[in-house]
């Protein structure tokens, strides 16, 4: 094989190199690959070369594991790329390829080690976005804006942190004399479009299972009218609302329940200097 068709594979996976031509993109693979997600992997085969293969069912040499890969060194040229081929079913290279995903996104960054390690490659010259990571600084924000005005501070806390204040929560209190009709609180013709759609069709009952949840991402809130309707609610309704996340009554709950991301460790002192506060 001449040189220019190895590309940037490492040299202890050529023994496992096949045409690309070769081999085919999951229609089955779950795991979707935006622009974004696909330009890193196209950045990392450039910077790093291919130092995992991809996993071939032999069966119509269907990739399970590392479609981004084979993409992306489809839209670099390549001819060749390593490739692991398994002899195995449907069910188990299905099974396989769902694991691969799941065991990776389980695990977490450490953020302030990330920050650390990233500021270093910065200072060293090296381009963090090669690493898929030009926009840290926005991770380590608080990924909400709130329409709270901040509190006045005195002047011993000019050098707190900006992240150990603690948020005021909205008190919702009722400003009409009936809550609005449910009917108000929700615009839903673009997902009642889209389900006819979808059931004038005859489609597999998990693709319009799919589809049909996929449909309600398409409903609007009025999150005026729902505050209002809230405020006029029963408690057992009004507890509802608040696990939807459609009213925010407590910051602390929020952040424990996800609806308002910090990284790891301002969540932590987020928490910890609430709970002081609270213990007072």
């Amino acid at each position: 094989m001449e040189a220019s068709e190895v590309h940037n594979v490492l040299e202890g996976l050529r023994p496992l190199l096949v045409p690309i031509g070769d081999l085919n993109l999951d229609p089955e693979n779950v795991r979707l690959h935006d622009e974004r997600n696909l330009r890193a992997v196209r950045n990392s085969l450039e910077t790093f070369g291919q130092h995992h293969p991809v996993v071939v069912q032999k069966d119509n040499m269907v990739v399970r594991i590392g479609n981004a890969r084979l993409q992306s060194a489809r839209d670099l040229g390549w001819t060749h790329i390593a490739a692991l081929v398994v002899d195995e079913g449907r069910v188990e290279a299905m099974a396989r390829a769902i694991a691969d995903n799941r065991t990776g996104e389980l695990s977490a960054w450490d953020f302030e080690g990330l920050g650390d390690q990233l500021t270093a490659l910065t200072e060293e010259g090296f381009d963090t976005d090669l690493v898929g990571f030009s926009d840290f600084e926005r991770q380590t924000e608080v990924e909400v804006e709130t329409s709270q005005e901040p509190e006045e501070e005195d002047d011993e806390s000019e050098e707190a942190s900006p992240y150990s204040k603690k948020a005021n929560s909205p008190v919702y209190e009722p400003k009409m004399a009936s809550p609005p009709a449910v009917s108000d609180l929700y615009d839903d013709r673009k997902v009642r479009d889209l389900l006819a759609q979808i059931h004038a069709h005859a489609l597999p009952l998990d693709v319009r299972a799919f589809l049909e949840v996929a449909a309600h991402r398409h409903a609007v809130l009025d999150f005026a009218k729902i505050a209002e309707f809230y405020a006029h609610a029963e408690a057992p309704v009004q507890r509802l609302m608040e696990s939807s996340a459609l009213v925010l009554i407590d910051m602390g709950s929020a952040i424990e329940n996800g609806f308002v991301r910090l990284n790891d460790r301002l969540k932590k002192q987020f928490l910890e200097e609430m709970r002081s506060e609270d213990a007072e």
